[in-house]
């Protein structure tokens, strides 16, 4: 290799410090260019056709990768909407504690593995984007338990 092609070789691997974190896909490409600069500068004996292929099948697996979990990403979404919409519904008008607000919500068809962390979440939400508002709810003292005072939203 003559002086001209290293200082290519090196010249690509001095665009990245030291601290940037390098991903798969990048790497491939380096892999693909080294190779192309290797092939322009007589390198003889070396299969630079066959490592660029593969460089070239790994980057197609790794966008079909990226594919399905961008795919996979929406669905949760969407399923997460639709809680959340449950969760919108079985908001009242006045303040009710999470406890009773996730009760009902169970109650609803296909929502019986719902669980009161998932609720709480959605009641944030919705509380963020003004669909609900949260207030304190005074739970009265029993024979066995103190009075005591938790969250309880309701529909805006």
């Amino acid at each position: 290799v003559n002086s001209t092609g290293f200082r290519a070789i090196f010249a690509l691997s001095e665009n990245r410090s030291g601290l940037e974190k390098v991903t798969a896909r990048e790497r491939f490409e380096e892999i693909i260019d080294l190779a192309n600069l290797a092939k322009d500068n007589s390198f003889e004996g070396f299969d630079f056709d066959g490592m660029v292929a593969f460089a070239q099948k790994e980057i197609g697996k790794l966008d079909k990768k990226a594919a399905k979990a961008k795919e996979t990403a929406a669905a949760k979404k969407a399923e997460g909407d639709a809680l959340t919409a449950v969760v919108l519904d079985c908001l009242s008008d006045e303040v009710e504690a999470i406890a009773v607000i996730a009760e009902r919500v169970a109650a609803q068809e296909g929502c019986e593995d719902v669980t009161l962390g998932k609720v709480q979440y959605r009641l944030g939400a919705l509380a963020r984007e003004g669909k609900a508002v949260k207030g304190e709810v005074v739970i009265p003292a029993t024979e066995t338990t103190k009075k005591r005072t938790v969250s309880g939203y309701a529909r805006a």
